[in-house]
C-alpha cells in the first residue's frame, strides 16, 4: 500500500472508505495536535489547515486551535489536576 500525494511530509494514518456499490477511497489523515480532530487531507480543496510551531503539531485550522498553543494533553492535565483538587474537597 503506498501513500497517497499529500500536503503533509508525514501524515498520521489513512482512512478507506468501502461502499458496496463504488470503488473504495483511500486518503491520508492527521490528528490535530490541539484538539485531537482527525482531518482528512485533500490536496488541492483550499482548506486551511496549521502548524504549531510550539508544540511541533499540525492544527486543524479551527479557531480555538490556531490562536494559541494548548496541546491536548496539557489540557487533560489540566483537567485531572482540577478533578482531584474537587476530590481533595471531599467532592465528586
Amino acid at each position: 500500500m503506498t501513500l497517497l500525494r499529500s500536503s503533509l511530509r508525514r501524515p498520521d494514518g489513512q482512512i478507506s472508505i468501502t461502499r458496496p456499490d463504488g470503488p473504495t477511497i483511500e486518503r491520508d489523515t492527521f490528528m490535530c495536535g490541539h484538539c485531537q480532530y482527525i482531518c482528512v487531507v485533500r490536496v488541492g480543496s483550499g482548506v486551511v489547515r496549521g502548524y504549531c510551531r510550539m508544540c511541533n503539531s499540525p492544527t486543524c485550522g479551527k479557531t480555538r486551535c490556531s490562536q494559541g498553543c494548548t496541546p491536548f494533553e496539557a489540557r487533560l492535565e489540566a483537567w485531572e489536576g482540577r478533578r482531584r483538587f474537587h476530590k481533595a474537597l471531599g467532592g465528586y
